[in-house]
């Protein structure tokens, strides 16, 4: 899975979305966030399509801490 890092201009609150996320999404995006995350899906996508997307995710993060816990290095997001 591609991650990619996303600053975002404090004052202005702007942020560049990276080329290929806009041409994987486009244009007209919907943020769902949470406490700690945002869930960033092309606005009227069908719920049965964004749960499938984060399932995806859930089981890349799963698998981050699996082998987080067995290499026994801190986990940066605490």
């Amino acid at each position: 899975m591609v991650e990619f890092k996303i600053k975002v201009h404090p004052r202005q609150r702007l942020a560049y979305i990276p080329k290929e996320i806009v041409e994987s999404l486009g244009t007209r995006l919907k943020a769902i966030p949470n406490l700690r995350g945002v869930f960033l899906c092309p606005e009227g996508l069908p719920p049965e399509q964004a749960l499938n997307s984060m399932e995806a995710i859930y089981k890349h993060f799963k698998q981050e801490v699996k082998l987080r816990k067995n290499s026994k290095k801190p986990e940066p997001w605490l």
